[in-house]
């Protein structure tokens, strides 16, 4: 009897697993690569949720080969597979994308600790991040200032920032803690298995450890994940990466919430901020569907203004058609919405939206994970 039958889903409870690198890894970024007409390939981390979902998907498959023949189908025992939260993983830290309404001086000393402050929102709205940092945010920093790029901040410093508890932040610089590691490849005839000729190419493989201490620390990074409606051994392996490279995972009890029920009872804001914990991918570009998006159905939003990334391809490969999926531009994990709800309070917005995906493609595999904050 198959499996998925077996298998009650009203039993199935939601896992937290923490994802470890064995060995290098790679994850192609979204840009196309032509072996023979480019010599390098171009990586990226962390990952896009497409291939954590995808990974997360063929353990399934492995732990239980018996089922994969009913993948892609209406009888797909990962089917209801949805991400709901997607950090990484430092010491004894749990890590997000730093907001970009954070900026940092110009002249920052390096041998200091990373530090951010926090940028005034202004009732003003612009496409361009560089643009909204210039001329639609304040600051009260008389120095000169700048966007933070590929950075991130603790689990307990975010629920300060969406609490609106500080004005600046300490954050990790996220290239600190990985190191990139050359390597050479030939591309191969498929038919033949043999090598063929002009396809010579270089990535960079990246370890996850800090540069400082040459791999030996025991401070790596590495990935957490929170994910629903399918289940995995409490421990095991996973393939990872452009290369199928090993990873193992062990399970987490930990999850979290900002606010208290008893503190959203005494917030009555009109004003929130939508801070995007994970890319995501909206019919209109930049710009949530706040009339049209499920999420969204029973709330009248104004938008105020935005402090949004550049947009970063999304792709992917179907392992079972051996095909590349669709390219598509995503908004980057970090940026931040400033909202005005008409018709309801802030109480009633953080309950409703608060760790859900507003993404409208893909919300399922863990793009625009949104969470809640205050302005004041």
């Amino acid at each position: 009897m198959l499996l998925s039958l077996l298998v009650d889903p009203l039993m199935e409870v939601p896992m937290k697993i923490k994802i470890d690198a064995i060995d290098t890894l790679f994850f192609k970024d979204g840009k196309p690569f032509s072996m023979g007409e480019e010599t390098w390939a171009d990586g990226t981390f962390p990952p896009s949720p497409t291939v954590i979902y995808g990974a997360l998907r063929t353990a399934f498959f492995a732990e239980h080969p018996e089922e994969f023949s009913f993948a892609k189908t209406g009888n797909d025992p990962t089917i209801n597979l949805k991400i709901t939260s997607l950090a990484l993983g430092y010491g004894n830290d749990e890590y997000f994308p730093l907001p970009l309404d954070f900026v940092k001086k110009k002249n920052e000393d390096k041998k200091d600790e990373h530090k951010a402050f926090l940028m005034n929102a202004t009732k003003s709205i612009h496409l361009s991040s560089s643009s909204l940092i210039n001329n639609f945010f304040t600051t009260n920093s008389t120095d000169e200032i700048e966007s933070i790029d590929n950075a991130a901040l603790t689990l307990s410093a975010l629920k300060r920032y969406l609490k609106a508890a500080e004005q600046e932040t300490v954050y990790k610089v996220l290239t600190d803690s990985i190191q990139i590691e050359p390597k050479v490849g030939i591309g191969r005839d498929k038919a033949t298995h043999t090598t063929d000729e002009a396809k010579l190419y270089r990535v960079g493989m990246r370890r996850l450890a800090d540069k400082k201490d040459f791999g030996k620390t025991s401070n790596k990074l590495s990935l957490i994940v929170s994910f629903e409606g399918m289940q995995l051994s409490p421990n095991g392996i996973l393939k990872l990466g452009a290369e199928g490279k090993i990873a193992s995972y062990a399970s987490l009890n930990t999850s979290f919430d900002v606010f208290e029920n008893t503190e959203l009872d005494s917030i009555d804001d009109k004003m929130f901020k939508l801070y995007l914990a994970t890319p995501a991918l909206f019919e209109k570009g930049w710009l949530p569907d706040f009339q049209n998006n499920p999420v969204f159905k029973d709330f009248e939003i104004e938008l105020i203004t935005a402090s949004i990334g550049k947009p970063v391809n999304v792709g992917g490969f179907d392992m079972k058609t051996q095909t590349p999926k669709p390219m598509r531009k995503a908004v980057p994990a970090g940026s931040v919405y400033y909202l005005k709800t008409n018709n309801s309070t802030f109480s009633k917005i953080y309950s409703t939206i608060n760790g859900d995906s507003i993404s409208d493609f893909s919300a399922n595999e863990g793009f625009g994970i949104a969470y809640i904050g205050r302005t004041l």
